[in-house]
């Protein structure tokens, strides 16, 4: 069949298989790489976001461990001063805490948060304002 053709007509054939095989690859490529892009937006949604979430309530932590060390042998103004950062950093804590926890979670992390709740439970108080601003440094 292809004896019977033309130069002209061979070659059009052959650039016109070419090109639609192009456009076929290039469809496909599209269609991998919007894949590939709705993958790494789940991930940064469910993944990073919550990293950065863990990663400031453990800072905010960090800082309020310190600040409380400090409180320990200060005068009794910037003893006042450090408790209300620790009260502030607290209600951030909280909400850093809350969205992480309240997020798509896997089995294990789940685990890992019910033991965090219980384990905090113990050191942080239900209503930790009233208990540190109850507390007078004289």
């Amino acid at each position: 069949m292809l004896k019977n053709l033309t130069i002209k007509s061979r070659l059009i054939l052959v650039i016109a298989v070419m090109a639609l095989m192009s456009t076929i690859m290039g469809i496909i490529g599209l269609s991998s790489l919007s894949s590939a892009n709705d993958t790494l937006g789940r991930i940064y949604e469910e993944r990073l976001i919550p990293m950065g979430q863990l990663e400031q309530v453990g800072k905010l932590f960090n800082q309020n461990r310190l600040a409380i060390a400090e409180s320990m042998s200060g005068d009794s103004a910037a003893t006042n001063k450090r408790l209300d950062q620790v009260e502030a950093r607290l209600e951030t804590i909280n909400k850093n805490w809350d969205a992480f926890s309240n997020g798509k979670l896997t089995a294990d992390e789940k685990k890992l948060t019910t033991k965090f709740n219980e384990s905090r439970a113990r050191y942080v108080p239900p209503a930790p304002m009233m208990q540190l601003n109850s507390c007078t440094v004289r």
